[in-house]
């Protein structure tokens, strides 16, 4: 019964993050963008590189936990091949994102790293190394 369980965890999350061969020979592209499917319209990179890690963090817990069961091998095996199947797609995802350059076209979000940087050069001065910080 708990090996169909965990059957059934891994096979809901292979489908929905396209981590199988099946699923991913089907569409698993947003038409629009080009994007896989679970990521959503005009997502940028870091936050969707916060929220895959976030993601990945639940995952890991939760296998970690049936894990910590000892369910039976096929189940500890077939976790451990999710998780890793889904480090894999998150990275490539994420790529994708990289690489279609989100965060550039969002002003907003180039305003934000701007003043991130700004802030951080004055918390971590490159040139004043053993001076006293400003005031």
């Amino acid at each position: 019964m708990i090996l169909r369980v965990v059957q059934q965890y891994i096979a809901l999350l292979s489908e929905f993050f396209t981590l199988s061969d099946m699923a991913a020979s089907s569409s698993n592209r947003n038409t629009s963008d080009g994007l896989p499917a679970f990521l959503p319209p005009g997502s940028d990179s870091l936050t969707t590189s916060h929220y895959l890690v976030k993601l990945l963090a639940e995952m890991t817990d939760c296998v970690n936990e049936v894990v910590a069961m000892e369910v039976s091998p096929e189940a500890t095996t077939g976790l451990h091949t999710l998780l890793e199947t889904a480090r894999w797609k998150f990275e490539e995802a994420l790529c994708e994102v990289w690489l279609r350059g989100g965060c550039h076209h969002n002003p907003g979000l180039s305003i934000v790293s701007h003043r991130f940087l700004n802030r951080r050069s004055h918390l971590f001065p490159s040139r004043n190394l053993g001076t006293k910080p400003r005031q």
